[in-house]
């Protein structure tokens, strides 16, 4: 109330010059509109306004104007004031004139012939959309990809550009909004917007305020996290997980977690690859053994001063390759199996001696191993996929109304189906425009939902879940996943969720867009 009383007051002021003489009054053309507030996507909007016979020139005021009923917030403030030529009949403000994202302005104008100035023009609303145009999210991510590519690192690079795709990304509808509720005084204060939050953080070495510099992909949508990062020697690319971040750094890659962590370099092509050390080739449980040229220091933990030569001989006299022994004559040593009788080899004396002699470096083949066959084990050089698996996009409309009253969520729009195995988990963000028609005010919880099979629906977020209204104004709500749930295995529908807990139908929505992706461990 306080907000519209002073922006009548406003008027008023403006208005006190009307009189019989000087030019008429001026026709607005854009932006905005005379009589609600129009949202616009342009920082550096060009106002425009009908021709004035006989203007030697033209005054321009532009007004940042409060929302609210903050008696201490509500004071109208002239941001722009421009003089412009009789002859021209608009003017767009420089860059380092450019308005701010997510306020609310009315502007005026008023010619001035030889004589004296003109009555001032009816104000026209409009508020700058809070959200990054496409134009601004694809040059932040050319950015991102050249500074990456200027450190060789790829990988990041590639989860980004699955998550980002700008010929995807939807611009908001730009059109009218329904004129609030309440008097149709074309000068009440604009109603409030929700905002939105950012899911990739990234500072760049010469951004102003940045000490040392970090580039970073969070887990989180508000890149919680990160910020800790920017410190004296600290990593130059950090990809944040739920619980353990990997660090890249001049000095290599650090894990740093308690537990233990397996880090995998792989060639998903047919190709081999060889990972070299200054040159030199690196030996692991893949390249090892027969042919791959290893020189090691120790056999079985034995020097080679302890092993004969192949070309050694024996000298002595030795028996005829025919002859045999009775069981009786074998008490030590390796007799070949062929001369081995075959009820010796059963004899209960024979088992206790093998086992004796079991265990690493024995070479015994075994057929099991603690009762399982070789075949439920993953061989030494098995690897896994990158941190992010089943990386799946939404887009679609989220449905005529939203009922009124509920007690439970309801997905709102289009879902998606990724499956999780023991230990993964999800993580997502949406965003849809909501608004209502009936002059009311709804209010619910919305969030990023899940449901397992054909079970509840459940908030990733739990009982925590921010109340949000919606105005006859339509705006975005932006939800996410927030840190990552511990989920059962399974098959899991996630999609952009809302539970009406007014009496008032939401009935002017837009379209969903959002992503989700599933996180190894």
């Amino acid at each position: 109330m306080m907000s519209r009383i002073l922006l009548v007051v406003l008027v008023a002021l403006l208005e006190a010059t009307v009189g019989s003489a000087g030019p008429r009054r001026p026709e607005t053309v854009s932006p905005g509109s005379n009589r609600t507030v129009l949202e616009i996507a342009e920082r550096c909007p060009t106002f425009s306004w009908g021709v004035i016979e006989g203007a030697i020139d033209f005054d321009l005021v532009v007004y940042e104007i409060q929302t609210g009923d903050d008696p201490g917030a509500a004071e109208p403030k002239a941001v722009l004031r421009q003089s412009v030529p009789g002859n021209v009949h608009s003017w767009t403000p420089s860059l380092q004139e450019s308005l701010a994202r997510g306020k609310h302005y009315a502007w005026y104008i008023r010619a001035t012939d030889e004589w004296e100035p003109g009555e001032w023009s009816e104000a026209r609303f409009f508020r700058v959309e809070a959200v990054p145009s496409v134009e601004e999210v694809v040059t932040a991510l050319d950015i991102l990809t050249r500074f990456l590519e200027s450190r060789g690192e790829s990988q990041p690079l590639e989860q980004l550009e699955k998550l980002v795709d700008p010929t995807r990304i939807r611009e908001p509808m730009g059109e009218r909004s329904e004129p609030p509720s309440g008097p149709t005084d074309p000068h009440q204060p604009a109603p409030a917007f929700a905002s939105g939050a950012s899911a990739i953080h990234a500072e760049l070495p010469d951004t102003e305020g940045v000490t040392y510099g970090l580039v970073g992909v969070s887990h989180s949508a508000s890149g919680a996290g990160l910020a800790g990062e920017n410190t004296a020697g600290g990593p130059d690319l950090v990809l944040g997980g739920a619980t353990t971040s990997l660090r890249m750094t001049e000095s290599g890659i650090d894990v740093p977690s308690a537990a233990g962590h397996t880090f995998n370099l792989q060639n998903s092509g047919a190709g081999a690859m060889t990972l070299q050390v200054d040159g030199n080739t690196a030996y692991h449980t893949g390249n090892d053994g027969p042919g791959s040229g290893l020189d090691a220091d120790l056999l079985d933990g034995s020097d080679s001063s302890a092993f004969a030569l192949a070309s050694h001989n024996h000298s002595g006299t030795y028996a005829p390759a025919s002859h045999s022994h009775s069981g009786a004559d074998i008490t030590s040593g390796t007799v070949g199996q062929s001369f081995v009788d075959g009820a010796i080899a059963r004899d209960n004396e024979i088992l206790p001696t093998v086992l004796a002699n079991d265990g690493a470096g024995s070479t015994l083949d075994a057929d099991l191993l603690d009762g399982v066959h070789a075949s439920s084990f993953a061989s030494a050089n098995h690897s896994h996929s990158g941190p992010l698996t089943q990386v799946r996009r939404f887009q679609g409309w989220v449905g005529p109304q939203i009922p009124i009253s509920e007690i439970a969520y309801s997905f709102r729009g289009p879902t998606v189906d990724v499956t999780v195995a023991t230990g993964q988990q999800i993580i997502g963000a949406a965003v849809a425009p909501l608004a209502t028609t009936s002059g009311g005010v709804a209010s619910g919880r919305a969030g990023l939902c899940y449901q397992l099979g054909s079970g509840e629906i459940l908030n990733f977020v739990g009982f925590d879940a921010t109340v949000v209204e919606v105005g006859t104004i339509r705006a975005p709500i932006a939800v996410s996943s927030g840190t990552p749930t511990d989920l059962v295995s399974g098959s899991y529908k996630v999609g952009f969720c809302f539970k009406n807990e007014s009496t008032v139908v939401i009935n002017r929505n837009d379209w969903v867009n959002g992503w989700v992706a599933v996180v190894n461990p």
